[in-house]
């Protein structure tokens, strides 16, 4: 919280420094179980990046599987569902089936 703080301070708010630190924020939380503050860092970092970045992109894809990760931990099994097909669709789309990162 310290570093985005800082960052926050000194980067404009769609600076992709402050993206990559909620996302990680967003992690260490949701291995805390701190589920709740997990989803606000991803869903934070995930509107940045849908408004700078085409839907198809690697790091809206990563931020959309991490929520998803969190819906799932948090009981909401729809929602990760869908949040990880549609990673899945695009990464098949754009680097194939035998990419690690779709595997």
């Amino acid at each position: 919280m310290r570093a985005l703080s800082l960052q926050q301070g000194r980067l404009e708010a769609s600076h992709l420094d402050i993206v990559w630190t909620k996302n990680e924020l967003g992690r260490v939380y949701r291995h805390l179980w701190r589920l709740f503050d997990a989803e606000k860092m991803h869903l934070e970092a995930l509107n940045t990046l849908e408004r700078q970045l085409p839907s198809t992109g690697p790091s809206v894809i990563w931020t959309k599987n991490t929520l998803a990760r969190t819906y799932r931990f948090l009981g909401r099994s729809d929602e990760s569902l869908k949040l990880h097909e549609e990673g899945l669709s695009v990464q098949f789309a754009t680097i194939g089936s035998n990419h690690c990162h779709t595997l």
